[in-house]
């Protein structure tokens, strides 16, 4: 094979590695936010009030593994708050809640809440976290939040997205 072949046929793998990639990343993007249209759809569905929040990006690069801070939307008055993060289904993150009073770590066991198959699920009724601090434990990529206020609790994510209940 000619220098030139080769230069041509490098080129056309490479285009082709690039079209594959660029591809994946829309379907992947899709079906993120196809998730979280069907969750928001079914929660309004049986009355709640719902949110879905702009899109935040975790990173794991070693010199930057900063948590990001998630400041929940203003939702009507309601018994029961209901928050979804979700992302990619190998992006491996936890999530500490704040609340009102700005402290830190306020769930029940004092535990950050790990996700599993890319996502997370947080039910408070009564006092709700007002900000959620999430950290990325492994991958990056694009994080979805799913905000909900309602009068009792609300159909868990693993009945709503059942691909998303990492095995449990």
């Amino acid at each position: 094979m000619t220098i030139r072949r080769r230069r041509v046929w490098r080129a056309a793998v490479v285009a082709c590695s690039v079209v594959a990639g660029v591809g994946y990343g829309r379907d992947a993007r899709a079906e993120l936010r196809e998730s979280v249209e069907r969750l928001a759809e079914v929660w309004r569905s049986v009355g709640a009030s719902v949110v879905i929040d702009k899109t935040r990006f975790l990173n794991d690069d070693s010199g930057d593994q900063r948590p990001i801070v998630v400041v929940l939307p203003d939702l009507p008055e309601g018994e029961c708050t209901t928050i979804v993060l979700i992302g990619a289904r190998g992006l491996g993150f936890h999530v500490r809640t704040v609340g009102a009073g700005g402290v830190a770590g306020e769930d029940p066991e004092g535990k950050r809440v790990p996700s599993a198959a890319g996502a997370v699920a947080i039910e408070r009724c009564g006092d709700a976290p007002r900000r959620l601090i999430v950290a990325s434990d492994s991958g990056r990529g694009a994080l979805e939040t799913v905000v909900a206020r309602s009068s009792k609790p609300l159909p868990p994510l693993r009945a709503v997205l059942p691909e998303r209940s990492g095995g449990m």
